[in-house]
């Protein structure tokens, strides 16, 4: 599927990108995304988001990680210079 869809893009590059303004404008998209993403409670919200960066959530955490120490020390050596 993926190497079909691909080859399509490959071939309509513009013909694709006009369907698509087409049909984010006939059928409101942006606005009926946003009024449903409103109702939804955090917990439902963040369900709705978890899927999408739970391939790099460990990249996220280590990286909070790491920012941490490098802040830690040097907050250390600026307190003991």
């Amino acid at each position: 599927k993926e190497d079909v869809t691909n080859h399509i893009v490959e071939i309509f590059p513009d013909s694709l990108r006009q369907i698509e303004s087409y049909a984010t404008v006939a059928m409101d998209l942006e606005v009926t995304l946003r009024e449903k993403m409103k109702l939804l409670s955090s917990a439902q919200f963040e369900n709705l988001l978890h899927p999408i960066f739970e391939e790099d959530e460990w990249k996220l955490v280590v990286m909070g990680g790491v920012l941490g120490a490098v802040i830690g020390f040097v907050q250390a050596f600026l307190i003991n210079h």
